[in-house]
Order: C-alpha cells, then sequence, then structure tokens
C-alpha cells in the first residue's frame, strides 16, 4: 500500500467513527428514520425498542447519555421510553 492509500483508507476510518452532528429524532411506530444507517445516542435512561437496518426487532435498556452501536432503521415509539434520542451523523 503506498502513502496516499494509506492517506486515504485512515480519512475513510476517521469518518466513519467521528459524527459531526445529532438530529433529535421522535419515536414512530410506523416511519423509518430519515438517516438510516447511523448508530443513535440516547440522553435520558429507560429503554428502546428498534429495527435494525437487517430488520430484526430489538429493545435495549440504555443509560444515561450512551450510545448504541447498532445500525437502525426505526425507533419505535411503542416499547420506547427513553428520551433525547437522536441520530449521530
Amino acid at each position: 500500500m503506498n502513502e496516499c492509500d494509506v492517506t486515504k483508507a485512515v480519512q475513510i476510518l476517521k469518518d466513519s467513527l467521528v459524527y459531526r452532528s445529532c438530529k433529535t429524532i421522535t419515536p414512530s411506530d410506523t416511519d423509518d428514520l430519515e438517516y438510516e444507517g447511523k448508530p443513535i445516542a440516547i440522553t435520558t435512561a429507560g429503554t428502546i425498542k428498534v429495527l435494525t437496518s437487517f430488520g430484526d426487532i430489538a429493545t435495549f435498556t440504555v443509560a444515561l447519555n450512551e450510545v448504541i452501536p447498532v445500525i437502525v432503521r426505526r425507533v419505535f415509539h411503542t416499547g420506547t421510553s427513553a428520551t433525547g434520542i437522536c441520530i449521530l451523523r
């Protein structure tokens, strides 16, 4: 791998690990997220029910200011008690 390839690889890795904004989302039992494929952060403790990008439904118990490292398609209103949910992008 030459120096240009290494530089490009490092930039791709940085872009995949660093998020530049956090958009608040409203849980919905019918609507998918506008930005599917990004992890979500939760600012209050509780439960969060999600539909993953692979179509699995999962419920997580989350702590204050936790990031769920699962790529989600939807955050369900029913089954979600945590608030302050945002998508990292």
